[in-house]
Formats: structure tokens, sequence, C-alpha cells
């Protein structure tokens, strides 16, 4: 009896080995899935944001008076003023000059600034002065100017004087030291917005505040 159970035991456990052993082949993939339900929609995008780099130009330089010199340039090479832009974008220009600091000592120094006003004061360091009183700056008046399709058209007034004193150093200057003076500031910058600013979170930003727009915009200087 004892042989009939153990025999019995053995042949249930083969049973159960080739039960599992006999898998056939892998059938045919079954057919799709219905479609499932809509997702909910996400945030309106914010309106598309151009910048160009900062850039100077090369002026032409016109002795304008006594006291002062006239540069100017007409640009034609701004590929982000479209005609779209132009018609229907808000642009801002943004200008990096220099002024004297906002304390001001017995000596007197200069610090850069960033602007989007239409006119702007820039002053500069008398070439060969070693002082830093008042009397050893020069200054001079940047207008933002025109802008059209592809143009745009600055202009710099640097003055002969300062304070109502004669600057012998600006008297007769050839057009490429004129030029150098304003060889590295003032720069430029367009910023340019599709779609409006009235609208998310652009609305609430200060566009007279770089700092604060390069921040949102996530501008790289």
């Amino acid at each position: 009896m004892q042989n009939s159970n153990q025999i019995n035991n053995i042949l249930y456990f083969i049973l159960l080995l080739s039960l599992v052993d006999c898998r056939g082949p892998q059938g045919d993939t079954g057919p799709q899935g219905a479609v499932g339900t809509k997702g909910i929609p996400g945030d309106a995008g914010n309106p598309n944001v151009v910048y160009t780099d900062w850039k100077t130009y090369t002026w032409q330089v016109k002795k304008n008076t006594n006291d002062s010199y006239e540069l100017s340039v007409s640009s034609t090479d701004n590929p982000v003023f479209t005609r779209n832009a132009i018609s229907s974008a808000a642009i801002f220009t943004y200008v990096k000059y220099q002024t004297f600091a906002d304390s001001i000592p017995t000596t007197y120094k200069l610090v850069e600034r960033i602007s989007n006003s239409r006119d702007i004061s820039h002053y500069f360091k008398i070439p060969g002065r070693k002082n830093a009183s008042i009397l050893d700056y020069g200054f001079s008046y940047i207008t933002v100017g025109g802008i059209d399709e592809n143009y745009f058209s600055p202009t710099i007034q640097v003055n002969t004087y300062t304070l109502g004193q004669t600057i012998p150093e600006l008297q007769n200057q050839s057009a490429d030291y004129i030029r150098n003076l304003v060889k590295n500031l003032p720069q430029f910058r367009h910023v340019i917005v599709y779609g409006g600013v009235k609208n998310g979170r652009l609305a609430s930003i200060n566009w007279s505040n770089y700092d604060e727009v390069k921040q949102i915009l996530s501008l790289k200087n």
C-alpha cells in the first residue's frame, strides 16, 4: 500500500511539471484599446519674446557747433525689426550708459546704468585727466531715435564744455578722437514682445526696471 502511494505521488509531481512547461507559441497582438479621456487644457503660454545682444555702433561724426559734436548712425542691420514687429509687437529699447554714483563725494566716480528712456545724459572721463573733480568729466546726450522695419537711428550729442567751461581737449578734434569717447558705451539692446504685455505674468512687469525685466525674461546680461 505504501509503495502504491509513493508511485501516485511521483506521478502527480510529474503531471504538475508537465503542466507548467507546456507553453504554446506567443499569440498575435491584441487590438488597440479605446482612446483615453481628454486631459485638462494647460495654462496659456506667455507671448513670444525676442531680444538682441548689447550692441555698439560705428558713429558718423559731424561738428555741430563750436560747443558740440553730433554723432549719428542709420543702422539697417536689425533683423528683429520685422514688419510684424513694427506693426503689432511691443518694442522696448534699453541703453547702457555711464553716470555718477548716487552719493557724490569730493571726488566723482562713474557707474553703469541701464534705462529705457528716450533721452539720457551720458558722462565720460576727459582723456588725459588724472583728477576726479566734476570738471574732469564730459557729458553727452543720447537720443534713442527712430525705429522702423530693419532700421534704427540713435544719436549722441557730445558737448565740448562742462559747467559752462570749455574743455580744451575736445576742441577741433578728429572724428576718430570723438568716436573713441563712445567706443564702449553707450550700448543698446532691444526687447520685442509679440502678443502684448497686458496679459499673463508679463502684465505685472515694470518695463522701466531692467533688473526686473532681466530676471523675469531670463536675459543673460
